[in-house]
């Protein structure tokens, strides 16, 4: 990792027609919601500003003058928020996730006239073909100019053997110069993958719920350790962003500082260098 503090130091989230958005998605169709929960293998993701907030800077920063997200947030707004809020196509937007999930974003997003040109919904499931295939059905990818990719709520719910051959693939697409932003879970006991600072009562349902969705946390990494297992994949490790980071850079200008954060689930940025 880099010593310098400025990967992720200077980062603000996109909050613009958030509200809106997200109570659209609360009013979709909850049998398309459900469906999509129970779906397996399938790109999916999970609300939060970590990576919205990553993401701004990693477009600053990103190398080549990149205009492209290729983002897995499944009923975050991140996407769409860029689109709106980009003019005259300065960005182009490719929201990839199984096919339940982007219905239900399709109704929500529809008022706002998306998607349109530069933002594109790829539809993909991980148990029927690669994410390399699934991105040959939008012209709004080129494999040629550099692009960041967001990986939101993903992760920790594939296996340790997917992830690594996820950023394997991500690295055989991309071009030189992009970064990608992503969530992970780190634990504190070997033996199982949740939030550090849950209640007794609650983390055992937790674990249930996930449990009964299909969804089970699969894969953790101690942030120490994140860096040298990246690098085999082709990948090198900018910054991470913890509970602290986003208290002390969100919270506590708007004297919210002692609001409770969940801790364990974090944002990483990497490059692939040119």
């Amino acid at each position: 990792m880099r010593s310098e503090k400025t990967a992720l130091s200077n980062l603000k989230p996109q909050t613009s027609n958030l509200k809106p958005l997200t109570s659209n998605l609360s009013r979709a169709p909850s049998s398309e919601h459900d469906r999509s929960r129970r779906d397996r293998g399938t790109l999916a993701g999970c609300a939060g500003p970590g990576a919205g907030a990553a993401l701004s800077g990693a477009h600053a920063r990103a190398r080549g003058g990149v205009r492209r997200t290729l983002s897995s947030t499944g009923f975050d707004t991140l996407g769409a928020r860029i689109a709106l809020g980009a003019s005259n196509g300065t960005i182009r937007v490719v929201e990839i996730d199984h096919a339940a999930t982007q219905s239900v974003k399709r109704h929500a997003l529809a008022p706002y006239g998306l998607p349109k040109g530069g933002f594109s919904f790829v539809e993909l499931d991980l148990t029927t073909r690669s994410l390399t295939e699934a991105l040959s059905d939008t012209r709004d990818f080129d494999a040629r100019a550099p692009a960041v990719f967001v990986a939101e709520g993903l992760l920790m719910y594939l296996t340790p053997g997917q992830v690594a051959a996820f950023f394997r693939e991500l690295h055989d697409l991309a071009a030189p110069g992009s970064r990608i932003v992503f969530t992970f879970m780190e634990s504190d006991r070997p033996d199982r993958i949740r939030f550090k600072n849950l209640s007794w009562w609650y983390a055992p349902l937790l674990d249930l719920w996930l449990r009964r969705l299909g969804e089970p946390m699969r894969w953790a990494i101690d942030r120490a350790d994140l860096g040298q297992w990246l690098d085999p994949t082709g990948w090198t490790l900018l910054d991470i962003a913890d509970r602290d980071t986003f208290r002390t850079r969100y919270l506590v200008p708007a004297g919210l500082a002692t609001r409770p954060l969940a801790d364990g689930e974090y944002v990483g940025e990497a490059t692939m260098e040119v």
